[in-house]
C-alpha cells in the first residue's frame, strides 16, 4: 500500500486516546470525534463497526480526518467518505470510501532495497495488489474504455473548433455566440454520453459487492482527467463544505448554465446538469414553491401569515421563489435551519436581495445547528424551534439518512405543525437511472426510498394524520406529505 514513512504511534487527533488494535477513529466536519472497530480493511474501503447510533454521521458526507489502527500501528490517516451507514444490533455498520494517498508505511515496516528478500516480499504485496486491481469485469473495462476514447476525441475536436474561432474572428468569441455553438454540439455529443451512461449502468448491476470499489476506483483514474473540468462534477467530488449537495451545487442545478474553463468543460458540465436527478431536483423546488403558495392561501383565508420550518434549508430557492412570487410573502415567518454556517449567509444575502426588490417584509428567522442537535436538544427539553408552523418541510436531507433517524424527524416536524397543517420529506426514488454513475465517478451515495418505504417512515404518526406519497415527473424524487387533521 502507498504511503509515507513515519512514527506510526505519533497522535493524528488532538485529544484522542492511544491506538488500540484494529480501532478506528473518525473526526466528523461537526467536530465529533466517533470511535469504531474495524471490521474490514482494504486498499480501498474499510467497514467499521460502531457502538450505538452515530448520529453525527450521514452518507456522502467526507470525514475529514480518519485514522485506521491494526495491530497497534496506524496504517492510514486521511480523508474518508462515508459510503453505506445500516443498522447492526445495538451497533452500526459503517463502510468508507479510502484514499489511497493516504495510507501510511511505518519506517521500521518499509522494505530495505539492499535486501534482496524484503524486496522480493514487497514486489510480490505490489503484484497482489496489482492483481486485484484488475480482477475487473471486461464489459465494464470495455465501456469505460469507450467513455474514455469518446471523451478524449470530444476534448480534442473542441479545443481544435476553439483554437480556429479565437484565430477566425481575431478576437474573444462572445458569450452568445458560444452558448449558440455549445447548444448545437450538445445536441449531438449529449445522446452519446447518455447511451454510454445506459450501458455502464447496465454493467454495474453484474460487479460483485466485494469488488465494487476497486471498480469504482479503476473509473476514476480513467475518467477523473476527462470529467472534473466540469465544475459541478469537481464541487461534488471533493465535496469542500464536507457533504454532497450542498447549497453552491444547488444552485449550479439550478443555473443550468455553460459554466466551465474551455468549450469541452462546458459541454460536459451541461452534461452532468441535463441528468434526469438534476432535472428532478428542479422539479422539487417547483413542487415546494407550489406548496409554499397554497398553504399561504390556505391560512391567509383564516386572517393571518404563513409559518414555516425548513430543516437543513441548503440555498432554500423555493423560499426564494415564494418572496419573489408571492405578495402574501409579507406577511410570512419563515424559520431556516442549516449546519453551516456559510450557506446560511448565502441565503441570508439572497432573501434580503429579494425583499428589497420585490418590497417583500417576511420575518425570516435563520438558526444554525444540525438536525441532529435539534433531535437532542428537543429530547431533553432545550429546543431552539419552539414555535408552531403551519409548513414544515424537509427536502433532500432524507437522501442521507438512516431510517432511524428520518422517523424521528418526521415525529419532530409533524407535532411541531398546528393542527391543518402539512409536513414534507423528499427522497430519491431507486429508479434513479444514474445511480452508480453518481456513486462511481463522482463518490456521491444517497439512500434510495419508493413510496411504501416513504409512507414508512411516517408510522409513528400515520394514525394521527392523512398521508400521502407523490413524486415529480421524471419519478426520481418522490415527496412524503402529511397533513395534520384541523379540529
Amino acid at each position: 500500500m502507498p504511503g509515507g514513512n513515519g512514527d506510526s504511534r505519533t497522535e493524528i487527533l488532538e485529544g484522542v486516546p492511544p491506538y488500540t488494535d484494529n480501532g478506528v477513529v473518525l473526526c466528523t466536519p461537526e467536530e465529533q470525534t466517533i470511535y469504531g472497530i474495524a471490521r474490514h480493511v482494504g486498499r480501498f474501503r474499510a467497514v467499521v463497526d460502531i457502538p450505538g447510533e452515530p448520529l453525527s454521521l450521514r452518507l456522502s458526507e467526507s470525514v475529514p480526518r480518519l485514522a485506521i489502527t491494526l495491530r497497534g500501528r496506524c496504517v492510514y490517516d486521511g480523508r474518508g467518505v462515508i459510503q453505506t451507514l445500516v443498522p447492526n444490533g445495538p451497533s452500526w455498520v459503517c463502510e468508507v470510501g479510502l484514499e489511497e494517498s493516504s495510507w501510511r508505511v511505518p519506517a521500521e515496516m518499509a522494505p530495505d532495497v539492499y535486501e534482496p528478500e524484503k524486496l522480493g516480499e514487497a514486489f510480490a504485496d505490489f503484484l497482489r495488489d496489482w492483481s486485484l486491481d484488475h480482477q475487473l469485469l471486461p464489459g465494464y473495462k470495455s465501456v469505460i474504455s469507450d467513455m474514455h476514447t469518446f471523451l478524449v476525441g470530444l476534448r480534442l475536436w473542441l479545443d481544435q473548433l476553439q483554437v480556429q474561432l479565437s484565430l477566425t474572428n481575431g478576437k474573444t468569441l462572445s458569450e452568445s455566440r458560444a452558448v449558440q455553438l455549445l447548444e448545437a454540439v450538445a445536441r449531438k455529443a449529449i445522446p452519446c454520453i447518455d447511451e454510454l451512461f445506459r450501458r455502464f449502468e447496465e454493467c454495474c448491476t453484474h460487479i460483485p459487492t466485494e469488488r465494487v470499489q476497486a471498480h469504482r476506483c479503476y473509473m476514476r483514474r480513467q475518467l477523473h482527467p476527462l470529467t472534473l473540468c466540469a465544475p459541478f462534477a469537481h464541487r461534488t467530488f471533493f465535496k469542500p463544505l464536507g457533504y454532497a449537495g450542498d447549497y453552491e451545487m444547488v444552485n449550479m442545478i439550478v443555473r443550468n448554465g455553460w459554466e466551465g474553463e474551455s468549450l469541452y468543460a462546458r459541454v460536459v458540465n451541461k452534461w452532468f446538469l441535463e441528468q434526469p436527478p438534476a432535472e428532478a431536483h428542479r422539479n422539487r423546488i417547483s413542487y415546494l414553491t407550489g406548496r409554499l403558495l397554497e398553504e399561504a392561501l390556505r391560512v391567509a383565508a383564516r386572517g393571518r401569515g404563513l409559518r414555516v420550518l425548513n430543516l437543513a434549508c441548503g440555498p432554500a430557492h423555493e423560499v426564494q421563489r415564494f418572496i419573489a412570487e408571492c405578495p402574501l410573502s409579507s406577511d410570512a415567518e419563515i424559520t431556516l435551519l442549516d449546519m453551516d454556517g456559510e450557506t446560511l449567509r448565502h441565503v441570508e444575502e439572497r432573501t434580503a436581495l429579494l425583499t428589497a426588490q420585490h418590497h417583500r417584509k417576511p420575518k425570516i428567522r435563520f438558526v444554525r445547528e444540525s438536525v441532529f442537535q435539534l433531535l437532542k436538544s428537543a429530547e431533553s427539553k432545550r429546543c431552539p424551534v419552539e414555535a408552531r408552523f403551519d409548513l414544515a418541510y424537509c427536502a433532500g436531507l432524507f437522501d442521507y439518512l438512516p431510517d432511524a433517524v428520518c422517523k424521528r424527524l418526521v415525529s419532530y416536524m409533524f407535532h411541531r405543525l398546528d393542527p391543518g397543517g402539512l409536513l414534507i420529506a423528499t427522497n430519491v426514488h431507486p429508479c434513479n437511472p444514474l445511480r452508480n454513475g453518481m456513486e462511481h465517478l463522482l463518490d456521491w451515495h444517497l439512500i434510495y426510498r419508493d413510496a411504501p418505504q416513504m409512507r414508512e417512515l411516517a408510522a409513528l404518526v400515520a394514525d394521527q394524520g392523512d398521508v400521502r406519497v407523490l413524486s415529480d415527473p421524471t419519478g426520481v424524487n418522490v415527496f412524503l406529505e402529511v397533513r395534520k387533521p384541523a379540529p
